[in-house]
């Protein structure tokens, strides 16, 4: 009697070796996942020290997976950080 065990696929659509399987339950990927909505928005900054310099910033959005919001989660990075690796979580968030 075969048992059909699933064998899953890297990116590149190869098979993965016993210790990426291992690897990747341990592991996030974080740059698996992207954000679906990214806006940029533009500023202008009222300080008289930048004398009106636009700024340009990021929106980015998960959309909600259900039809019913049942909160709103905003995150804010940290110094130096990048704010991709965030899509992850953003995502578990919506569903």
């Amino acid at each position: 009697m075969s048992t059909n065990k699933e064998i899953p696929l890297g990116a590149d659509g190869n098979p993965l070796s016993e210790a990426e399987v291992e690897f990747n339950k341990k592991y996030v990927d974080f740059t698996k996942v992207k954000f679906p909505e990214v806006n940029k928005l533009d500023f202008v900054v009222p300080d008289y020290k930048t004398s009106g310099k636009m700024i340009k910033i990021s929106d980015y959005r998960f959309p909600a997976q259900t039809p019913e919001r049942k909160g709103i989660v905003q995150m804010v990075h940290g110094y130096g950080d990048y704010f991709g690796r965030w899509a992850y979580f953003a995502e578990k968030f919506a569903q």
